[in-house]
């Protein structure tokens, strides 16, 4: 009933934790698509070395994350596909409670977990990247957030949905010029199509985040510029709302700012900065890039 689909890129030794977690578990997937857009051939021995029956793998090139997860899911097999990172970790039970989740809510088009952090933060100063955490199950509707909803590190799609769609925007995300917001993309039209999606606290994956915190300011730079990117290219089709979703972001701009000078944090007022900087690119690259 359920494909995992996980697109990678040069990182062999994430790739397989996942999948020593994912065939660890009290229930293993009978289908696992690796979709790999690494140089070298080191993931591709982690696959071999895992030696699963229900691993395929294919190569694809050039790097996209977008049109590599589009692929991923267009080889599964499954009524629903589980779209996941390479350096997600999980759960004996994960598919189990997956499978029950789904059941729960009467087999939504979506279904979305919470991304965890993979460390205890002592000091409280580590900033947490692309990590999502629901107080409770959440049903949700256009007009909503799309990025409130959950990311592409754990998504659970049905597969007909995802190709009714078109998948994600291969012109957005890592890979892209535009670096980011290929999720929040999608997420943000399946709310429009009127699909039926949740998320739930129930299920999650932990997420390793191989980044040091120095790299943050670049990461936010780009996570900013495909978002912005990606409301010019809904509001140049007409659609109100994506001004709503630009302002949103441009207030949590100004809120990185207050914190950093609240915490006297030079980190957090780079990475501010970098947000705005974003913001601004992915403004005018937007306009080039989705034309009217």
């Amino acid at each position: 009933m359920i494909s995992v689909t996980i697109a990678t890129l040069d990182r062999p030794r994430y790739l397989e934790r996942a999948l020593e977690t994912l065939l660890g578990g009290t229930s293993v997937p009978e289908e696992i698509v690796i979709v790999d857009q690494s140089e070298d051939d080191a993931t591709r021995q982690v696959v071999e070395a895992a030696g699963s029956p229900a691993i395929r793998y294919c190569h694809y090139s050039p790097p996209s994350l977008s049109a590599s997860r589009n692929r991923s899911v267009e080889l599964a097999t499954s009524e629903y596909v589980a779209v996941v990172d390479d350096d997600d970790e999980f759960a004996p039970d994960w598919l189990a409670s997956v499978e029950e989740e789904l059941q729960r809510f009467s087999y939504p088009d979506a279904l979305f977990g919470d991304v965890r952090y993979p460390w205890p933060d002592a000091d409280g100063k580590a900033i947490a990247v692309s990590i999502i955490e629901h107080e409770r199950p959440t049903v949700w509707r256009f007009p909503a957030h799309p990025g409130f909803m959950g990311y592409g590190a754990h998504m659970i799609l049905r597969r007909s949905t995802f190709l009714d769609l078109g998948g994600f925007d291969s012109r957005l995300g890592p890979g892209s010029p535009l670096l980011g917001a290929e999720d929040v993309d999608f997420n943000y039209r399946l709310l429009k199509g009127g699909y039926s999606a949740v998320s739930t606290p129930a299920i999650h994956v932990v997420h390793n985040q191989p980044r040091d915190q120095e790299a943050l300011p670049r990461y936010y730079f780009g996570k900013n510029k495909g978002q912005a990117a990606f409301c010019i290219k809904h509001i140049r089709e007409g659609d109100r709302y994506a001004w709503r979703v630009l302002l949103q972001q441009m207030g949590a701009d100004g809120r990185m700012f207050a914190s950093a000078v609240r915490r006297r944090s030079w980190l957090r007022a780079r990475i501010a900065a970098q947000r705005a900087a974003g913001t601004v690119a992915g403004l005018f690259r937007g306009r080039q890039t989705f034309p009217r």
